[in-house]
């Protein structure tokens, strides 16, 4: 395997020794997520989690980013299920509980959502998008305020997502 590609296995997040099964899957999977072959994907990532043959933090990865092609099929429960045992093994991911917040939004269950997109926001007090779709779901729960209180801070700590400034706009909220 050439050095390129071993740096882009090591970027991907699951550190596994050359040469071993879990090296040439992870090499398969990431040209298949690249050529949104997420089925694909799912099926090296489960063979991954089930060989038993990687560490906490790599299988915490594999369950991740098992998660993200399960959402980008629109399997939001499978994915839900994915974010959460991603958390068991790292809770602080950041990450894993942002997209379990935006799985749960896309199901209507905004309560949770909100939850999801609080703890994000305590371990990551400048993840912008994550003050924007927890004002997301707190504009759907009917929570008026509050949801212009978080756009507003989505907006302050990223001023140049026309995203956020349109909606600060929508809402006339512009200053």
């Amino acid at each position: 395997m050439g050095r390129l590609a071993f740096i882009i296995l090591l970027a991907a997040g699951i550190a596994v020794a050359p040469g071993s099964t879990a090296f040439a899957a992870r090499a398969v999977w990431d040209g298949e997520v690249e050529q949104s072959g997420y089925e694909k994907a799912i099926h090296y990532l489960t063979w991954i989690i089930e060989s038993g043959g990687v560490s906490k933090k790599n299988l915490g990865n594999a369950f991740y980013n098992r998660g993200n092609a399960y959402y980008y099929l629109g399997a939001h429960g499978k994915a839900i299920e994915d974010y959460s045992r991603t958390l068991v093994l790292e809770p602080g991911h950041a990450e894993a509980l942002y997209n379990r917040g935006n799985s749960y939004a896309d199901v209507g269950d905004h309560d949770r959502a909100i939850e999801d997109y609080s703890q994000t926001i305590r371990i990551r007090p400048d993840f912008d998008a994550a003050y924007y779709n927890r004002a997301n779901s707190r504009l759907r729960t009917g929570d008026l305020l509050r949801a212009i209180e978080d756009y507003r801070k989505a907006y302050t700590l990223n001023p140049n997502d026309p995203v956020y400034r349109n909606r600060i706009k929508e809402l006339g909220l512009w200053e």
